[in-house]
């Protein structure tokens, strides 16, 4: 999976994300899940048959047109479950840590 390094600024990067905060996702309406079955994106483990729908749901997320919005939703909004944006929460949480990490170097080095 392409990395979507997350180290700027999403209300900035995403202009749906300012959307987020007034409780308006108008980026849902388009989105490639919009008739999929939700549980697809909210697997029960990660092996076996959750290991399966984790790969569906990534696909999905792939081809989607709003990708980045849904991710930047998810990490706006501090979804701790499912796929978002074609990112399980493991990686979402890597996701968050980078861009602490880059924002207290950037501090650092002011």
């Amino acid at each position: 999976m392409t990395s979507v390094f997350i180290s700027l600024s999403l209300a900035r990067a995403v202009p749906e994300a300012a959307d987020v905060r007034r409780g308006r996702a108008p980026w849902q309406e388009s989105a490639a899940c919009r008739d999929a079955d939700t549980e697809l994106f909210f697997p029960v483990g990660s092996s076996g048959k959750a290991a399966t729908e984790i790969r569906q749901a990534k696909a999905l997320c792939t081809g989607c047109q709003v990708q980045p919005s849904c991710l930047a939703y998810a990490l706006i909004t501090g979804q701790e479950f499912g796929i978002w944006g074609g990112y399980d929460e493991n990686e979402r949480r890597l996701l968050r840590t980078r861009r602490r990490g880059s924002r207290t170097v950037g501090s650092a080095d002011s």
